[in-house]
């Protein structure tokens, strides 16, 4: 979800100065491979509700491959607002 941007765009007239390249999604496992210093690959899958599934497959077939030797792989969903249960339910 993209809530906490979200929020931050609803108050156009103070968005801290690097939301752009803060909260954007496909950057997170850059930053987070950056903070530990991890080497090799990374990369941020997005798949709606199977991200966390598609990421561990993605995993498991780099070790299996060769391509890598060590995988992590985290997955995460934190609802702040209404909105995407409000669009849901006017799905029917």
């Amino acid at each position: 979800m993209h809530d906490y941007r979200d929020g931050l765009l609803r108050d156009a007239d103070n968005l801290p100065r690097l939301m752009a390249t803060g909260t954007g999604v496909p950057m997170m496992s850059n930053r987070i491979s950056h903070f530990f210093d991890f080497q090799g690959a990374s990369m941020t899958i997005e798949t709606a509700c199977s991200s966390g599934m598609s990421a561990l497959h993605q995993a498991v077939q780099s070790l299996r491959t060769g391509e890598a030797d060590m995988s992590i792989v985290g997955g995460a969903n934190l609802t702040l607002n209404p909105d995407m249960f409000k669009a849901l339910g006017s799905a029917g």
